[in-house]
């Protein structure tokens, strides 16, 4: 690994940037004129899809939902012999479309478990997960040292593992600060730390775009038994208020309160 070519200058691209560009020699591909000037902003080299053929190591940083097309696109251009990897929160998804469009390439799926917003306060004890599909050993052991070095704890997996995993860890997560988020809180002034914490959950997922957090579900092959799962605790949890509701409308106890 020495020239990376980053595909995708959304949120996390821009992160991968600031994280690669000491030790790397670093380019981004971008089509939104609004991302490249953000790019050129921060001193970053813009190159055309084309030119990816020159760089050792491609990292996929797009929407889940046009993966499989800018991936396609792609494939012409990239050398044989390169690293490839993805940066998706699911797995077998992207697994399968690098492994159908990209057999020339040594590919890893990765998944960092983390967003730039919780980078922000550091990245130590912040997980990624790295699952090997056709690179070798030497290149796993360097891919998986270079988030050692930034701080991370590097989980290796299976993409169906992970989706497993991740269908809970995150899109669960998302599910219940979307909640959350549906809810007026603003106004709380004697909080708890459960309080605090359930609101900071919201609060980062808020900074996520809806398409990611309809991607992260579609795309999981996990998320139908997810939904079931929730969706009856909900149902259960529902009841119980009920009786509760209707255990203290039958008191009387707050007759008076509006």
């Amino acid at each position: 690994m020495n020239k990376i070519a980053i595909i995708g200058y959304g949120r996390f691209g821009a992160l991968l940037c600031e994280l690669l560009r000491t030790d790397y020699e670093v380019a981004v591909v971008e089509k939104n004129s609004s991302r490249q000037s953000q790019a050129l902003e921060r001193s970053l080299k813009l190159i055309q899809l084309e030119d990816i053929g020159s760089f050792d190591t491609v990292i996929f940083a797009v929407p889940i939902s046009l993966f499989e097309s800018v991936v396609a696109n792609a494939a012409a251009y990239i050398s044989e012999g390169c690293l490839v990897m993805d940066i998706c929160s699911v797995k077998v998804y992207p697994a399968n479309v690098m492994q159908k469009h990209l057999p020339q390439a040594n590919l890893i799926a990765t998944h960092p478990m983390f967003g730039p917003d919780s980078a922000s306060k550091g990245m130590n004890g912040l997980q990624v997960a790295v699952c090997p599909l056709t690179a070798d050993e030497a290149l796993m052991n360097e891919v998986t040292a270079l988030w050692k070095q930034l701080g991370t704890e590097v989980i290796v997996t299976t993409p169906e593992e992970h989706d497993k995993d991740a269908v809970l860890s995150q899109a669960f997560t998302y599910s219940v600060a979307k909640i959350i988020l549906g809810m007026d809180l603003s106004g709380v002034e004697l909080t708890t730390r459960s309080f605090n914490n359930i609101a900071e959950v919201a609060k980062l997922s808020a900074n996520d775009s809806d398409q990611l957090f309809h991607d992260m579900l579609f795309y999981n092959p996990y998320f139908q038994s997810m939904k079931s799962e929730l969706t009856e605790s909900m149902r259960a949890l529902t009841d119980r208020l009920n009786e509760i509701e209707k255990e203290q409308i039958e008191t009387g106890l707050f007759k008076n309160q509006d």
